[in-house]
């Protein structure tokens, strides 16, 4: 019985979900609004987006082209560093995406 109950739950968790690439309206919002320079805005948005969407990967890739905006504009070495360190992580996050989504 236990089984059954198991089998019938554990695919409908986020674990065990598919990661997805979308351009959801709120990833399309966020991307407007790190592409309009509107850096806190878009943290913000990009934040929702995760919560909202956790399996689109979409929030990683807009997370990723905030930080590296945010070094260009603030010209700042060591944000330079401290976001150097998120690289593999996205990579490696982005890399469990559906490739065809």
């Amino acid at each position: 019985m236990v089984l059954c109950f198991l089998l019938a739950v554990l695919p409908t968790t986020s674990a065990f979900s598919a990661k997805y690439f979308d351009f959801s309206p709120r990833a399309k919002d966020a991307y407007q609004k790190v592409f309009a320079l509107r850096l806190e805005e878009a943290r913000w948005t990009i934040q929702e987006l995760k919560q909202q969407e956790p399996d689109n990967l979409i929030s990683v890739f807009l997370e990723n082209y905030l930080e590296v905006l945010r070094i260009g504009v603030d010209d700042d070495e060591a944000a330079y560093h401290r976001f150097s360190k998120n690289m593999d992580i996205r990579l490696n996050q982005l890399a469990r995406g559906e490739p065809r989504s």
